[in-house]
């Protein structure tokens, strides 16, 4: 099974590349397995690749916004 992994910042064709990972196996009960044949690369994904995206959510306070950066997978 392949999956496209990032796990640094940068430019997309910079950091994501494709990786072998194992096969999720057959699904258990109440579960189910897509087959994925394409998705799509989003300017959302370009700017989490970069590591400049930013979620805002409100605080309750008169409608303040806190900016909540993201990181790839597997750092902190």
């Amino acid at each position: 099974m392949k999956t496209v992994l990032i796990d640094r910042y940068g430019t997309p064709d910079e950091v994501a590349r494709c990786a072998d990972v194992p096969d999720v196996g057959t699904p258990g009960a109440g579960e189910v397995v897509f087959d994925v044949l394409a998705f799509p690369i989003n300017p959302a994904d370009i700017s989490f690749c970069r590591g400049t995206y930013r979620l805002t959510r409100n605080d309750g306070c008169g409608g303040a916004q806190r900016s909540m950066p993201t990181a790839p997978a597997g750092t902190s």
